[in-house]
């Protein structure tokens, strides 16, 4: 079974705020999560997507980092 965060389990992981993530999920701009029962039943974040989310936003360097943005823009 794949392990699960909460919402204020990401957050504290992060160091960011539970509502940066929920703007994130509005955007389309966190990592994929796992919703129970209704629109506004429970956020779960399988842990294996945290850290693929995290992987595609490591860089070795700036440059490295452009040229990802860049890759996206397009």
């Amino acid at each position: 079974m794949t392990d699960y965060l909460t919402t204020n389990q990401l957050a504290e992981r992060l160091q960011v705020r539970p509502q940066t993530l929920r703007v994130w999920r509005l955007a389309g701009k966190g990592p994929r999560y796992v919703r129970l029962g209704s629109r506004r039943g429970r956020v779960l974040y399988p842990i294996a997507e945290v850290d693929t989310w995290l992987e595609d936003r490591t860089f070795g360097s700036t440059s490295e980092e452009s040229v990802a943005v860049l890759g996206v823009l397009q």
